[in-house]
């Protein structure tokens, strides 16, 4: 937790209550001092970021999401 002060790239947080240890990942959310962006999925496991296809979709479309905006053309395949 305490090195998320240490971070300063952005930042993109999937999470969710149902998963393993939803207060630190809050905690750690807080201390970001950068841009930084949060997605808290209801009712999904840990697991379920491996097993279950809605949870795995809505979790790489918003990692996809995060990398055009911050990474713009240089997030494209083969640059």
């Amino acid at each position: 937790i305490q090195a998320a002060r240490h971070l300063h790239q952005p930042f993109l947080m999937v999470h969710s209550e149902a998963a393993a240890i939803p207060q630190g990942a809050h905690k750690f959310y807080a201390r970001l001092t950068g841009q930084k962006q949060e997605l808290w999925l209801d009712n999904v496991t840990q697991f379920d970021f491996y097993d279950r296809a809605a949870p795995v979709k809505a979790a790489s479309d918003a990692v996809a999401a995060h990398f055009s905006a911050t990474l713009g053309d240089a997030g494209e395949a083969g640059q």
